[in-house]
């Protein structure tokens, strides 16, 4: 039974690393994914969650993220948590779990209480696709360039203004090409 749970468990983990990798894929040098990133909590002792997310826009936004399939939810999961947010300077964290009626409402509770994202799988790979928009975005923002030639302002100015140029009809399939850098 056991075994069949910790089978499981890494499936899970499995769906959610190939959505990381593919996001990855898509936005080189835009996002890095580490699995299992080690973490030494200032009591010493070393942490390691699922995984961690880095992704690029003007600034690093860093995420952590830990997965959970169980037939139901364990506290050890909110303590791992509470520890690694209370002891580093890591803070940001999405918990996904597989299937969300099994995550007992009062440890959801206390994750969202420390400020804990709590997504089901569906829910964090909307997620994922909201992150992948926004940087298509970005990047295509940050090459686009006047008619003389020159960049109109920072990226984030270029995507508002690329926002207002599209309108409500903004296609993203436009922009699916990988990016290479500024031609």
């Amino acid at each position: 039974m056991r075994n069949e749970a910790n089978e499981r468990g890494r499936s899970f983990e499995g769906k959610v690393a190939a959505l990381l990798e593919e996001l990855a894929r898509a936005n080189p040098g835009l996002v890095e994914i580490t699995t299992q990133p080690e973490l030494r909590l200032l009591n010493g002792q070393i942490k390691r969650p699922d995984f961690e997310i880095v992704y690029r826009l003007e600034q690093e936004h860093h995420e952590l993220i830990e997965c959970q399939s169980r037939e139901r939810s364990s506290a050890e999961i909110a303590d791992k948590i509470r520890n690694i947010k209370s002891l580093s300077s890591r803070n940001r964290f999405v918990f996904v779990f597989e299937e969300p009626k099994k995550l007992r409402k009062q440890h959801k509770a206390a994750l969202e209480s420390d400020g804990v994202n709590c997504l089901s799988f569906k829910d964090f790979v909307q997620k994922i696709k909201q992150i992948d928009l926004v940087l298509t975005m970005f990047r295509h923002a940050a090459t686009r360039k006047s008619d003389k030639g020159t960049r109109f302002g920072t990226p984030w100015e270029e995507l508002l203004r690329s926002l207002a140029d599209e309108g409500p009809n903004f296609d993203r399939s436009a922009f699916t090409k990988p990016y290479r850098g500024p031609s």
